[in-house]
């Protein structure tokens, strides 16, 4: 009898250790490759880190277009006669449009400032989609090593269980449900292997890092949200923000309007000067006149409703965003990232603890033998669940964070 109660004993004790050798994922990380440099990396030599200067590049070309004069025009014709005679014509011509005497600097002026606000834009988009690759990553990382650990735990309990229910000592039930749950957990390991390897290929390419395959990421940035609104709402002012961007597709849209309804009352002219100068009896003669394009039959009615078109989706994009609607949204984006920031702490610093805590003293019973191994697992998945529910709660902080800055075209900075 104290024979088997000593094998007995032996086989608990094993399982003991295989549940308490492991730390939990959620532990601390270790030192790895952090969120800002592989933001660092993206935005000065990724191949994507081009984008924002072309996007301003784009904006100088087209104001450059809109905003110079058609080119000079330079006609020189020579005539030498059967006698001998010669005569030398030069015609200068410059075509000009309604719209040259200033509705086309305006739209210019207005381009280049819609294209410096899309350039910066186009900066804190790139910025913010290496962030949401890594944060993926990362949290299919901690997902693959809480299978992993939890993998090990089955393992061992498997081991244990098949040894005890040879000799009798344990149900074979058990050992059967564990076999099971070993092929489960390797499978759901796989699955979130793949995932993770997949959001690193993908970051490795936008951000122009070799070798992230195997990177151990580290928990990425919760910094905290600012309290205050007032605060927040200031940083609105960013020339990249909802309001500016779209203020400044109304002002270029109204421009272009301006510049096709003044060339609608003519189309084009063209002064025009001409000397005329004979060589043999070396005179010169000068003229000058004017060709005027007149729109009878269009009107440039095509390009005018194509203007107010455009102008009136500008207006309603607009519109959207007055009396209050642009602040209510940044307000209540602010409170969502007040809250799930809330809630990723209140994971980490008590959720977690507290579920912790429950596991070990399951543990301490289940050693004094009053609770099963089935028991034992049952405290030990849903711990699992807690952790998981915790990397969701990262990532839903760090999403609704990601959303606040889009309104605001910039980075949320703490004030100190």
């Amino acid at each position: 009898m104290f024979k088997n109660f000593l094998s007995r004993f032996g086989a608990i004790l094993c399982v003991v250790m295989s549940f308490s050798a492991m730390p939990a994922a959620a532990a601390q990380d270790n030192a790895g490759i952090d969120l800002d440099t592989v933001i660092a990396a993206a935005l000065q030599a990724g191949p994507e880190a081009v984008l924002p200067e072309a996007a301003r590049l784009e904006g100088e070309s087209s104001a450059y277009d809109a905003g110079t004069l058609p080119d000079l025009e330079i006609e020189m014709l020579t005539t030498i006669r059967e006698e001998g005679s010669r005569e030398t014509e030069i015609e200068v011509i410059q075509p000009l449009r309604v719209s040259d005497f200033g509705s086309r600097n305006y739209l210019a002026r207005s381009i280049r400032n819609l294209a410096d606000a899309e350039s910066k834009a186009a900066a804190l988009d790139l910025s913010q989609r290496v962030t949401r690759l890594y944060t993926e990553a990362w949290a299919y990382q901690q997902r693959e090593k809480l299978y992993k650990n939890n993998l090990g735990y089955a393992a061992k309990a498997l081991d244990s269980l098949q040894d005890a229910a040879t000799v009798g000592r344990a149900d074979k039930a058990e050992a059967d449900l564990f076999a099971a749950e070993v092929l489960r957990l390797t499978e759901r390991q796989r699955i979130f292997q793949a995932a993770k390897r997949e959001r690193l290929a993908e970051m490795s390419r936008i951000s122009g890092m070799k070798y992230l395959a195997e990177a151990h990421l580290s928990s990425p940035s919760k910094a905290s949200i600012p309290d205050n609104f007032e605060t927040v709402y200031a940083l609105a002012e960013s020339p990249a923000s909802l309001k500016n961007i779209t203020q400044a597709r109304l002002e270029m849209a109204r421009r272009e309007l301006d510049v096709v309804k003044a060339d609608s009352v003519i189309g084009s002219f063209a002064p025009r000067l001409m000397a005329v100068r004979d060589h043999d009896e070396e005179s010169t003669m000068t003229s000058a006149g004017i060709n005027i394009s007149l729109p009878v039959w269009g009107s440039n009615r095509a390009e005018i409703y194509g203007a107010q078109a455009a102008r009136l989706q500008a207006e309603a994009a607009a519109r959207a965003l007055d009396g209050g609607h642009y602040e209510d949204l940044i307000r209540q984006s602010h409170f969502k990232a007040l809250q799930t920031f809330k809630t990723a702490q209140n994971y980490e610093n008590e959720i977690l603890p507290a579920f912790r805590s429950v596991h070990k003293l399951s543990l301490t019973r289940f050693e004094n033998g009053q609770s099963s191994m089935l028991d034992l697992w049952t405290v030990r998945e849903r711990l699992i669940d807690v952790e998981q529910d915790y990397i969701e709660a990262v990532g839903a902080a760090i999403e609704a964070r990601l959303a606040i800055e889009s309104l605001l075209g910039t980075t949320l900075e703490v004030q100190p």
